[in-house]
């Protein structure tokens, strides 16, 4: 039986595992340029409890630092000509230009040949984004081990940030 996959999964209690098999692996490959059987592996199901080594570092000392350092504002999206896609993303506090409900984990793919003008409206004054990367990239390598979300012979962790 092949499970049906959604462009969104609602993420006020998900688990990363569960956010990355509910993207399509066709968009998982675009963004994170690795090839499609890196995503064969993934849980098909939530992963509530797992077992794990007790960390040996701590935060400060595991915290990465971006090397691309502060983004600039305003913001410009630099991939608005195609092919492009905007990073996997989710806004926990407000419903993202009232296509998206709050919470649920989406991109935008551009797949014309006119410019992309993406305007995001949101129902709350504080804007908050968390993008699949930046989970990715603050997740601790143990943990992402451990839920089995990125354990892929032969890939780097680095190449999914």
């Amino acid at each position: 039986m092949k499970r049906q996959r959604s462009s969104t999964i609602h993420l006020a209690k998900a688990l990363l595992t569960d956010w990355i098999a509910h993207v399509p692996k066709e968009v998982l490959v675009k963004k994170d340029r690795v090839n499609a059987s890196a995503f064969d592996h993934i849980p098909d199901r939530q992963l509530w409890m797992l077992s794990s080594a007790v960390p040996t570092q701590g935060v400060d000392e595991t915290n990465p630092v971006s090397p691309a350092g502060t983004v600039p504002l305003p913001y410009t999206f630099a991939a608005s000509k195609s092919p492009a896609l905007t990073g996997i993303r989710h806004s926990p506090n407000g419903h993202s230009s009232c296509y998206v409900p709050s919470t649920f984990g989406h991109y935008v793919e551009k797949v014309g040949n006119t410019t992309l003008k993406y305007f995001g409206i949101f129902n709350s004054n504080i804007y908050e984004d968390i993008s699949l990367n930046q989970w990715l990239a603050l997740t601790p390598d143990m943990v992402k081990a451990s839920q089995h979300a990125i354990f892929i012979p032969g890939v780097q962790l680095t190449d999914f940030i």
